[in-house]
Order: C-alpha cells, then structure tokens, then sequence
C-alpha cells in the first residue's frame, strides 16, 4: 500500500485498525512529508478524520526525526486545532511559543473552540521545553491571569498531569516516564491451567482485608489491592527484603470514605481478587521496538500493557506525591484488563519512587 493509498483508506474509515500503527511506524521520511502535503493541501475531506491521521503520525511515524515538520503544527495552529493535545508530543519549543501567544493574545484565534483554554494548555504541557516551563510557573503565581480563574487546577499542574513531566529541585525539566518500553501481547491460553499474569499474595489490604495481587511477574514487585483500586483509590505499597508489603501510610480517598459497604470486613469474599483471575488469554513479551509515545493517547488501537512508556491517557493521569519524601512519583508500568480479558475494561497504573522503594497503583477507565 502506498501512502496515498493509505491517506485514502484511512480517510474513507475503510482500514485495518488492529494493526494500522505498524504502518505508520515503517513510514519513511518522504512518505512522511508526503502524507503531510497531502493532508495539507485536502480541503474536501472531513476534519476530524485528518486529526485521526495527524495522531497517529505523532505517536507512530519516528523515520523524520524527534519533531515532525513545522508545516504540519502551522497547519494546525492556522486552523485552531488544539485537540488533541497528543498531536503536539512531536512539536519542538517554536510551536509551544506559538500555543503561547494564541492562549495570550488570542493571535489568529477566527472562532474559539468550546474550552479553548484547556485544549491549548494541554497541547502546550505536551512539549516540554524551556518556554512552556517558564509560562506554566509564571501563569500559576498570584495574581492568576484572567484566563486561568476558571480553570480546576493550576497551569503548572497540567505538566504532570497531561505532559508528564515536572520541576525538579534545580528547576530542570524531569521527565516522569521511561523512554525504554516493554511491551506484552495477548497469546490465547493452550488451557485452564495456563498461568495467568497475576499472583495472589499473602499480603492484604489494610482497608478491606483482601488479598493484595501482584502483576507481570515475580521480579516487577508490583501489586494493588484491586477492590479499593477499582473505587479509584490509589494504593501504596513497599518493596521491602524483596517482599511486597502494604505501606502504613495509605490514606482513604473520599470515595471509600463515602461507601463504608465497600470496606466491609464482615464478608470477605474476595470477589473482585477472583474475577480478576478469570482471564481469557495469557500474556506473552512482544519483540517490537516501541517509541515512548506508542500508547499515550486512548484512541490509537494498540495493545497497552507494557513496562515503560507513556501512560495511556483515559483522562488525566495521576502522578501520586511518594508518602514518604513527597516528590512525584514515576510512572513505571500500566496493565490494561483488555489485554487479558474479552471484555476487561480499563488500566492499573504502576508508579515507583527508587528512592524509597515505594510503588503507587491507581485505576482508570473510560
């Protein structure tokens, strides 16, 4: 298939998607330009459907280098395009200064797009550099600019929270993820006995008396208690003489502190623990050299459980404080229930603080 032929299908909706990333991924630098200049100069064809395709070429096409062309972010800034915030992972610092002025001096702005203001702040946290450092630390002091009054969190918590990235103590740029990926495909089980990518532990949840469970594999040490995790309650553990055990700082989210019933200790029926082990397929290590960004947006069709990485953004992603030194957490590895289950629906977050040996697991799902 050539490229043309690929701008077509996919503009048509007439395409594989299970496997469309890959044909990104082996895109050459000319291919790349070239679906560009098409994409550029299509005035027929429907928006949205040409958003879909700058996407993919954002977080799969890498043959033209870390930053895709300047062409492709004018396009998008010269027609308000800021959603999805995904597409700027590729921009360099000239395009954040760009999202900049427009957010600022509404430069060039013909229609505002409904919540504008979001939509550009997260496309601006997409690219981290110099200039979106000093504008999101400068758009957080007080007094707030008039823009950011109605906003639900400061700008510089967008940095983490959509950018994955924060401030370090020597106020560097810290990346809060892994560019090295490992990821994992779904293998059909050969039978009943196959074994399934949780252990169940001895350890259990301090909140509701169940059974913490471990994921991937015995040397990770990640574990969650799945009850609480799944009422979005982020969940602490230590990794102490090479044992997972719970961390005596976890404290209740307002959701379990509202639903007492899902704390109940009178039952413990595991139920949660053990729908968790009824999977439909195993887990096997894919061989494929994946790029960080591989799975950081919902919508791209592609297996998500993987070590390493961009977290795949549901909504916004929670990078918890560590309990213990109270810096941000990493994000260290996501496991998505889809991957193990037909019908599993959302992703275990893992993130680890080496200096203190604590790992965080939270929950999200669409």
């Amino acid at each position: 298939m050539n490229v043309i032929d690929l701008y077509n299908k996919h503009i048509k909706k007439d395409i594989e998607t299970k496997l469309l990333y890959q044909t990104y991924a082996k895109l050459t630098k000319d291919e790349i330009d070239l679906m560009i200049d098409t994409l550029i100069t299509d005035t027929e064809s429907d928006e949205d459907i040409k958003t879909d395709i700058i996407l993919y070429l954002a977080l799969f096409s890498y043959a033209s280098g870390e930053y895709l062309p300047h062409r492709l972010y004018d396009y998008l800034l010269d027609n308000n395009i800021f959603y999805y915030g995904e597409m700027y992972l590729r921009a360099d610092e000239k395009t954040a200064i760009k999202l900049i002025d427009i957010l600022i001096n509404k430069t060039n702005i013909k229609v505002l797009p409904e919540n504008y203001i979001n939509h550009i702040l997260c496309a601006i946290s997409r690219i981290p550099c110099e200039a979106s450092k000093n504008f999101l630390i400068e758009s957080s002091k007080e007094p707030l600019p008039n823009w950011a009054k109605s906003l639900y969190i400061l700008p510089i918590e967008y940095a983490a929270y959509v950018g994955g990235w924060c401030i370090d103590d020597e106020g560097n740029i810290q990346k809060l993820f892994s560019e090295n990926v490992q990821a994992f495909q779904s293998c059909e089980k050969k039978s009943d006995s196959s074994e399934a990518p949780f252990k169940l532990l001895e350890e259990r949840c301090d909140f509701c008396g169940r059974h913490l469970i471990s994921m991937f594999d015995e040397k990770e040490k990640l574990a969650t208690c799945p009850n609480c995790t799944f009422s979005f309650q982020t969940i602490f553990t230590k990794r102490e003489n090479n044992k997972i055990t719970w961390h005596n700082k976890n404290r209740l989210c307002d959701i379990l502190v509202e639903r007492p019933e899902q704390l109940s200790k009178d039952d413990i029926s595991d139920e949660t623990t053990k729908m968790m082990f009824d999977c439909d397929y195993i887990l096997i290590p894919l061989k494929e050299k994946r790029n960080a960004t591989y799975t950081a947006h919902q919508f791209a069709e592609i297996s998500r459980t993987q070590i390493g990485g961009m977290p795949t953004a549901i909504n916004d992603i929670k990078y918890p404080n560590c309990p213990d030194c109270g810096k941000k957490m990493h994000f260290y590895a996501q496991f998505a229930m889809e991957d193990v289950q037909e019908y599993g629906n959302g992703l275990y977050y893992f993130f680890v603080c080496n200096h203190c040996n604590t790992v965080a697991c939270n929950y999200d799902q669409s």
